[in-house]
């Protein structure tokens, strides 16, 4: 890892979405791990937690709901950022309240310009660390 360059963890179900962001966002100069399930990305973030800046996980991810990886990342980051994305609406405030600091939700679809608007919201340009 570059110093000062943000990583950031996706966990998306749908190959194709987690394909362009994985890509979009390495363009844009974060280092970015993706994976199809929420255990694969818990058990990638378990091994580095105080490497990463950002989670972005679908809300709906088969294995393993968003608000459950929310939780279990934020024991071992508090301070972590975290984006929930879906196609379907998901109430932040519905969180428990400890989890909601520093959690933003996307509606899908989204646009690329979205997503790096939102992801710079939470953690800052790449080239800012």
């Amino acid at each position: 890892m570059s110093p000062g360059v943000s990583r950031i963890i996706i966990a998306d179900d749908e190959p194709a979405l987690l394909r362009v962001m994985v890509q979009y966002l390495r363009r844009l100069g974060y280092e970015v791990s993706g994976f199809s399930s929420g255990r694969e990305a818990l058990e990638a973030f378990e091994a580095e937690p105080a490497s990463f800046s950002l989670v972005i996980a679908d809300a709906t991810l088969e294995d393993m709901p968003a608000a459950e990886l929310l939780s279990r990342t934020r024991a071992l980051a508090p301070g972590l950022g975290f984006l929930v994305s879906s196609g379907y609406p998901v109430d932040i405030a519905g969180f428990p309240e400890d989890l909601r600091a520093n959690t933003v939700f996307l509606q899908k679809p989204f646009t690329p310009k979205m997503l790096a608007e939102t992801v710079a919201g939470i953690i800052g340009n790449p080239e800012r660390g």
